[in-house]
């Protein structure tokens, strides 16, 4: 698959949207803004910024890597890919380690929402 499909098909939005790691044992939780910037070295203000955005088209190369690296959709990762696609089949489009979270209904549904209006703008616009 080419790098511009994934580009198209992994926007900034549904990147954060699926960044998550393991706490305890089992327990799936999303990442927080705050693990986002420790791990990539960008501002906060930045990883906020880049969690709403539908496009990748005004982020430069090196921020792309790390966002999306630091959220889990490695683009050079063939296997990170896959289970992020994997995911989303098998939760059909959810992404129920949001929706369980405490701050679903204050942080999580409003950007899921959002990503889901993008998806609808885009079928009508193809």
């Amino acid at each position: 698959m080419s790098l511009e499909r994934k580009l198209i098909e992994f926007p900034p939005v549904l990147c954060r949207l699926l960044a998550r790691k393991i706490e305890g044992t089992k327990r799936t939780v999303p990442k927080t803004d705050t693990d986002l910037a420790k791990e990539t070295g960008l501002p906060l203000a930045e990883i906020k910024r880049l969690s709403w955005l539908c496009s990748w088209d005004k982020v430069e190369v090196g921020v792309l890597v790390r966002f999306v690296t630091a959220c889990g959709c490695d683009f050079s990762d063939p296997r990170q890919i896959h289970t992020q696609r994997m995911f989303l089949g098998r939760t059909r489009g959810r992404i129920p380690f949001l929706e369980k979270h405490d701050l679903w209904d204050d942080v999580w549904k409003p950007l899921f929402l959002h990503f889901v209006d993008y998806l609808k703008t885009r079928k009508t616009n193809n």
